[in-house]
């Protein structure tokens, strides 16, 4: 669960506010105090701010569990508890962070797993052909590509320990019928059991 950093610059700020996502049963989740800082809520009332989010629209984490130095642990809202928080504030760059969440963002995390800083990086990540990071089915073809030369030695593999039981098993019978030939034989030449038909 390492968090994926990325920047807003609210309009009318001089500095940008970094915003830490992390992903958490396969959706997008963010700090609360960047959330707070980005739709220029002030930092005394962050206690309120969480308070009014419903349970499951925050989550407290240990900081260790998102590769963090150890410390208090952090308070990540979900998507719905952002958009809780940006109709909570009075401030305009509160609008303009979620439109940028929802437009930017979000569509970013979603189709290649992070948000990338650029718009080429983007642009290749979207591309229908690329290599560098498969679709499922791009995964499961190569894994059954790659899985073909087991299937077809384990195949080979079946019909060689077949042939080789069916060729010991007649190498047994052809064993049995000889061993019956010269107990016959021997028992003959001692006179006994005269009149037995020797095996063919």
């Amino acid at each position: 669960m390492v968090p994926t950093t990325f920047t807003f610059q609210p309009a009318g700020r001089d500095e940008p506010v970094n915003i830490r996502t992390t992903m958490l049963d396969g959706e997008p989740w963010f700090f609360g105090t960047d959330v707070i800082a980005a739709c220029g809520i002030a930092s005394g009332t962050r206690g309120a701010t969480y308070a009014r989010l419903a349970a499951d629209r925050k989550r407290m984490v240990g900081r260790t569990n998102l590769g963090l130095p150890p410390g208090r642990d952090i308070v990540l809202v979900s998507e719905p508890g952002l958009y809780d928080i940006v109709i909570r504030s009075d401030k305009p760059e509160a609008r303009t962070f979620q439109d940028w969440v929802t437009g930017t963002v979000l569509p970013s995390i979603r189709k290649t797993g992070g948000y990338l800083l650029n718009e080429a990086a983007r642009e290749t990540a979207y591309a229908d052909k690329r290599e560098a990071m498969p679709l499922p089915m791009d995964i499961a073809e190569a894994m059954a590509l790659a899985m073909k030369p087991v299937v077809e030695e384990l195949a080979s593999v079946k019909a060689l320990l077949a042939a080789t039981l069916q060729q010991r098993e007649t190498d047994a019978l052809d064993d049995l019928k000889r061993n019956q030939m010269f107990l016959a034989r021997d028992l003959q030449k001692r006179g006994i059991g005269r009149g037995l038909q020797l095996a063919a």
